[in-house]
């Protein structure tokens, strides 16, 4: 095929629109809903908490009595904002929690991932992570 010098001007205009836009890795991942996960995604991501009345510090799989004062814990879904980043030769769920980065790679996260929701992502969402 030959093409006129038209077309390649037009061909060349059209690829300038599409230099300054990123591109976004695909994780293999699928969302709750069957969306497809990208690197630069910002996901809803549920988590379980469990907490006691009396505040009292609990480490992970404390057990179903608080260790501060014998009462019965609750656990509570809570929400977290997180967005798909490249981390440490992998996929991570990141989102900060009290000035301190917590990621959660992508591995950890596939146990859970019923519970993730795509709804947007950092170049036109950015919002959505304050």
């Amino acid at each position: 095929m030959v093409y006129s010098q038209g077309d390649l001007e037009a061909f060349f205009e059209q690829a300038e629109m599409w230099v300054d836009t990123p591109i976004m890795q695909f994780t293999g991942l699928h969302d709750k809903n069957g969306k497809e996960i990208y690197e630069g995604d910002v996901v809803n991501f549920a988590q379980k908490k469990t907490f006691c009345e009396c505040e009292a510090e609990l480490e992970y799989n404390t057990g179903s009595f608080c260790p501060g004062c014998g009462k019965k814990l609750e656990s509570k879904d809570f929400i977290t904002v997180a967005k798909i980043e490249f981390y440490k030769g992998s996929f991570a769920f990141s989102y900060y929690d009290e000035d301190l980065k917590f990621s959660w790679s992508t591995y950890i996260a596939e146990n859970y991932i019923k519970w993730v929701e795509v709804i947007g992502n950092i170049y036109e969402d950015s919002h959505l992570l304050e």
